[in-house]
């Protein structure tokens, strides 16, 4: 078993992790403010298309917000880790199980 700390976390790595973990959620708005608008357009009704519009802008905004707090909770991180230790981790590294060698 080793031990591990964490003292640093990228910024930029973070970012994309941040936006990885965000893909299916704003997937999801993104498809019912497309949906919203297509209904409202083949209905004809334009109070249902004026309130799928923001679902369209959302996960766009969502992404951006939601990586510059995973951003700035990195930079935060990184700050406490060197005042008063990081994440630490313990590694076990698994061994393959043993094949029994049978003789027919």
């Amino acid at each position: 078993m080793k031990d591990y700390e964490v003292l640093e976390i990228n910024k930029k790595s973070f970012f994309k992790t941040t936006i990885y973990f965000m893909i299916i959620p704003t997937l999801l708005l993104f498809i019912v403010g497309l949906g919203m608008v297509v209904v409202g357009l083949i209905i004809k009704e334009p109070f249902i298309v004026v309130m799928g519009i923001p679902y369209l802008i959302m996960p766009v905004i969502l992404i951006l917000i939601y990586g510059l707090v995973g951003m700035l909770v990195a930079l935060v991180y990184n700050k406490l880790a060197k005042r008063f230790g990081g994440l630490e981790l313990k590694i076990v590294e698994k061994t393959p199980p043993v094949e029994a060698n049978y003789l027919p």
